[in-house]
């Protein structure tokens, strides 16, 4: 995992916005992401922007990458937590914002 040096600036109040803000502190565009993640199963820059905004969540497999790409020590436990206290909205829900 990465030891990043930056804390959140606000505390997420779900994985997407933890997602989004780990990424941005790294200096990555959703592409950028997209790209270092192109070998794991299904990783597009669709699909992040659909974590980000909580219509899915990444499966184990994805997050532990993620994990080895953005995160910070602990925020695998974090990112646990917070994907099961909001569970993913669902297409339904994005189509409608």
């Amino acid at each position: 995992m990465n030891s990043l040096s930056s804390p959140l600036s606000t505390k997420p109040r779900s994985l997407g916005e933890l997602l989004r803000a780990r990424r941005e502190d790294v200096g990555l565009s959703q592409g950028g992401l997209a790209e270092l993640l192109k070998d794991v199963r299904g990783v597009t820059q669709g699909k992040i922007s659909y974590w980000e905004r909580d219509v899915y969540h990444p499966d184990p497999g994805q997050l532990g990458e993620l994990g080895q790409h953005i995160f910070r020590d602990g925020d695998i436990d974090l990112a646990v937590a917070l994907a099961r206290l909001h569970p993913p909205t669902g297409l339904s829900a994005a189509s409608a914002a």
